[in-house]
């Protein structure tokens, strides 16, 4: 599936929309650039950082579909630490 992209002033490229969600990419999620040739080649950056902000955007985004407030989130953190320390006791 070819898509294109326009390079807009300040050297800027914008992403299709479709294309981010398939690849589960967000918005300020950084990309390494591979030029290859005459070929660009952009991939996730993989740092550990950036695996953790793009899992918690994934969990925001189900814990939103699930009705899940705010407070419901903080419970159950603090339910899965008391159980880790009681494992690790």
């Amino acid at each position: 599936m070819v898509q294109t992209a326009t390079i807009q002033t300040g050297w800027q490229v914008a992403l299709p929309e479709e294309l981010c969600h398939s690849l589960s990419l967000f918005v300020g999620e950084k990309l390494d650039i591979y030029p290859e040739g005459d070929t660009i080649i952009l991939k996730p950056d993989n740092t550990p950082v950036e695996l953790f902000m793009t899992q918690a955007h994934q969990l925001q985004k189900m814990a939103a579909e699930a009705g899940l407030t705010e407070d419901d989130i903080t419970s159950a953190i603090k339910e899965a630490r008391a159980e880790i320390r009681c494992k690790l006791s």
